[in-house]
């Protein structure tokens, strides 16, 4: 049996805590005892957790982890020495707490990189920007979520290049069909629905798509706009609602523990982001039957193979945007093409694919360390 260690700060809602929740769930007990290592109980995603997944957190909700360092670091090495393997499975904190443990438990460790760390850096603090390529290169393996985010990583760390693997995020697509079964709320519209879901963060963009919605109300298109999601970027996005008059067209509806009850009925579906890694959520629209829109970053482009199973939009251009958005309102026929292209892309990543890939790289990384 390999025992596995997970570790992530929390369970706040975030597409790579879903993610690593997935994979712990998907992993052959008979062959992994995988467990996870929270350094805060807290989230909303603390609600997802099944009953045969072993959770540990150092703290709980309300305590810091300023004032307590030295308990965390403890936990987590008492941990990790129980441990084969561990696995940051978020970039940055949990990565660095990995290789901590790793060291103090000489065991091998894999960092999991999600998102253009080149670009994520760039608002991030400067401490960050020194502790990557000072700890990362005593990552054993790093799996990088798409070719985007392992260029990224390779150029930041460059003695990391022999050691990334590209492995794309496992989506049950049978599950996300049957969640969005369980309810139905399209009897409360009576119009087109653009939908974005993310957290409503600057990086997700949510603030050009408001201008998109605001500039198709202009062409008199009528359609209404429903965000899922929450984050810090909330009170700037009512602001600008409020600022281009749509209060009555556009739902920001916060975090739902199934939103695709919710994005089953959208006429489109719309990634704003500046950046990505990969957005899975392009992935679970597509097994939904939406049709696509996103903007031209680097992990959209890849999901939507330079957009043949979608529409690419211009960076920073909420006209053209709108333009792109009112094409696919328009157009029935157009819509009904994306909608099984996107049924055939999202077999690409299927659990029965990727895990088996997933589990590669842990025998790999385990035999590369006995060997080393």
């Amino acid at each position: 049996m390999i025992n596995i260690l997970f570790v992530l700060y929390n369970l706040n809602i975030g597409g790579a805590e879903r993610i690593t929740l997935n994979l712990i769930r998907g992993l052959n007990r008979e062959k992994y005892n995988p467990k996870l290592f929270l350094v805060k109980r807290e989230g909303e995603l603390l609600n997802s957790i099944s009953d045969d997944m072993e959770v540990i957190a150092a703290l709980e909700d309300g305590e810091t982890l300023l004032t307590n360092c030295l308990h965390v670091l403890t936990s987590l090495i008492g941990e990790a020495r129980k441990t084969n393997l561990i696995i940051g499975a978020l970039e940055l904190k949990p990565s660095y707490l990995a290789i901590i443990g790793s060291f103090f438990a000489r065991c091998p460790v894999i960092g999991w990189v999600h998102t253009d760390l080149s670009k994520y850096l760039y608002s991030a603090s400067y401490l960050h920007r020194f502790l990557v390529p000072l700890l990362y290169p005593y990552l054993d393996r790093v799996i990088a979520v798409s070719n985007s985010a392992s260029f990224a990583i390779k150029k930041m760390v460059p003695s990391l290049r022999c050691k990334v693997k590209v492995i794309y995020n496992p989506v049950d697509c049978d599950k996300i069909a049957k969640l969005a079964r369980v309810e139905d709320v399209a009897a409360q519209y009576e119009c087109p629905i653009v939908m974005g879901v993310g957290r409503l963060s600057y990086e997700k963009g949510f603030d050009i798509l408001i201008r998109a919605h605001a500039i198709l109300l202009a062409k008199g298109i009528r359609h209404k706009l429903i965000i899922i999601g929450d984050g810090d970027d909330r009170v700037n996005l009512e602001a600008l609602i409020k600022h281009l008059c749509i209060e009555d067209t556009v739902e920001l509806l916060g975090y739902k523990e199934n939103p695709y009850i919710w994005m089953k009925n959208a006429t489109a579906f719309v990634l704003s982001s500046r950046f990505e890694g990969l957005p899975t959520v392009l992935i679970e629209a597509m097994a939904l039957g939406i049709p696509i829109v996103a903007t031209d970053c680097m992990g959209s482009r890849e999901v939507l193979d330079d957009g043949k199973y979608g529409l690419i939009a211009p960076m920073e251009d909420p006209a053209t945007l709108a333009d792109i958005i009112g094409s696919v309102l328009k157009n029935k026929n157009m819509r009904e093409k994306l909608k099984i292209l996107g049924y055939d892309r999202c077999k690409c990543f299927l659990p029965k694919i990727i895990l088996p890939q997933f589990e590669d790289v842990i025998a790999e990384t385990l035999e590369f360390k006995r060997l080393g």
